[in-house]
């Protein structure tokens, strides 16, 4: 079975975070979130994947270029304009001859692909859309299946007061070729706003899968910082690179001083040097930074190559990769650091 991952959108409630980055490649404790998308796809049994691209392609395509290091067949679609979710995958028809799986790029979750794909097979569907509950559904599409799981309502973030389900859609779906005869050519074209609604209406094999699993469409600022959270309170199983030493998950190389206070979880990427006298509370550090004596870190993400001077306080902060922070900085809560 083919995966088609939609990694195209241009992130723009996660800007400024994507203002030089694809939304799929912000780093997830020192990964980038497609890198965790591979892995879960990996897990069960999925190595040919196709990236549908359109914002700063050519980032993906030098990542993971054909996708060998890291044990997968990886192919490229790069669209000329923005065809939005369903027209994105039309462009992918003639590499599909099967049942086949969408993911969008933005999104953190264990879902159980194996059982979702029975599910799927089991119900003879034409699509069948993977289903979460959460408390506010108004930024979601949201669905209504019957006994049978068959979808009966489907609505495309709908107002207060127009929510009549909490079951969202999470924005993975099994679909069978024939799906291509309900998408235009080259129109902007979604699946939640048009092919759904639609197969809803003409009464078609379209399910719902319920999984309670754990989603997060890692769509805002808050999001991201919340994707940190939830993996260091266990709320998501996440594949990392480091390894626990001496109470620290650590990559390679790294350094750390004098009476150094770690508090909380901390991740520390490859060739980390962490300078005397710091405090680091529930934050993930990236590949080749420095932290300065005496500075404070909690709650705060630091992309790689960063290097923090002495005395400097970070709280619930995100740093852009590749700054210089000048000493004694203290920067205010909930904001992203860039230069």
């Amino acid at each position: 079975m083919k995966a088609l991952v939609l990694a195209g959108g241009l992130g723009i409630r996660l800007r400024p975070l994507t203002r030089n980055l694809p939304k799929p490649m912000v780093p997830i404790v020192n990964r980038p979130l497609l890198e965790h998308t591979i892995l879960l796809l990996k897990k069960h049994n999925i190595t040919e994947i196709v990236f549908l691209l359109y914002y700063l392609p050519d980032l993906i395509k030098d990542h993971f270029k054909d996708g060998s290091q890291f044990g997968a067949k990886i192919s490229y679609i790069t669209a000329d304009v923005d065809y939005a979710t369903a027209g994105a995958v039309k462009l992918a028809s003639e590499l599909v001859d099967g049942t086949f799986l969408v993911v969008s790029g933005d999104v953190i979750t264990d879902l159980n692909i194996s059982d979702f794909v029975q599910f799927h097979h089991e119900k003879k569907a034409l699509a069948s859309v993977g289903l979460t509950s959460v408390d506010n559904p108004s930024p979601f599409g949201i669905a209504v299946a019957d006994e049978q799981d068959k979808i009966t309502q489907f609505s495309e973030k709908p107002a207060a007061g127009q929510i009549f389900s909490h079951q969202v859609n999470m924005g993975i779906y099994l679909l069978e070729p024939e799906i291509f005869g309900w998408i235009p050519e080259k129109r902007e074209y979604f699946f939640a706003k048009d092919v759904f609604p639609e197969l809803v209406k003409k009464q078609e094999r379209i399910y719902g899968f319920n999984d309670n699993c754990y989603w997060l469409d890692v769509g805002n600022f808050a999001a991201y910082q919340q994707a940190h959270w939830d993996f260091f309170e266990n709320r998501i199983n996440l594949s990392i690179k480091e390894e626990l030493q001496d109470g620290i998950l650590q990559g390679e190389n790294c350094e750390i001083g004098r009476a150094v206070s770690i508090e909380g979880n901390v991740v520390l990427g490859n060739n980390c040097k962490i300078d005397d006298h710091v405090i680091l509370n529930n934050s993930v550090i990236g590949d080749n930074c420095r932290v300065g004596q005496s500075c404070s870190l909690r709650n705060s993400v630091v992309w790689n190559d960063v290097e923090i001077d002495e005395n400097c306080k970070f709280d619930y902060n995100v740093v852009e990769r590749g700054l210089k922070i000048a000493s004694k900085t203290h920067a205010k809560e909930n904001n992203f650091i860039l230069d």
